[in-house]
């Protein structure tokens, strides 16, 4: 089990790094041009224009990054799987009972948290969770892909010691 903390603290210190590289490429953004220096605007050829459409198209660049940047950073469901599989109405029921009850075969269940699920998906079963789940909605699900461009924080945490664990279950 040693193996697996210190696989654990890996993965934290590379999202770590990851994050700060991002960040860094959203804040320094792209060098702007002196508009004095160089781009032909006193000149009537149209480079300046050019010069100008190059500045917009970065600027662009840095917006949606800088958007992406937020969309991949937010925490989405600081309570965990709750948060967002839950009962809107009659005909939206996304809690994870719901979603069990979807699955053919599957045992009639009332489990409705992470904790509940792990009962019987734990590492050592034949379905592990953490497969069902990441396969879910990092490999086949489209909303989740789409709309949270695979944002690990709205699943997982950071605790105390550096380990990323998953909201809604004690570390063990």
């Amino acid at each position: 089990m040693v193996w697996a903390g210190q696989r654990s603290r890996l993965l934290v210190l590379v999202v770590f790094v990851i994050m700060v590289l991002a960040g860094a490429l959203v804040l320094s953004g792209c060098p702007q041009a002196d508009p004095d220096e160089g781009n032909g605007a006193d000149e009537d050829d149209g480079a300046g224009e050019e010069q100008q459409d190059g500045d917009e198209d970065g600027a662009d660049g840095a917006d949606e990054l800088a958007e992406k940047l937020e969309r991949v950073t937010k925490d989405n469901a600081p309570g965990g799987c709750g948060d967002c599989h839950r009962k809107i109405n009659e005909e939206k029921d996304y809690t994870l009972n719901a979603e069990a009850k979807a699955i053919a075969d599957h045992p009639e269940t009332n489990a409705n948290t992470v904790a509940e699920c792990i009962v019987c998906h734990d590492a050592e079963s034949e379905r592990p969770f953490r497969k069902i789940l990441h396969r879910a909605h990092i490999i086949e699900g489209e909303h989740y892909t789409e709309e949270y461009d695979k944002n690990c924080i709205n699943c997982h945490q950071v605790d105390e010691q550096g380990t990323v664990v998953v909201k809604g279950l004690e570390q063990q």
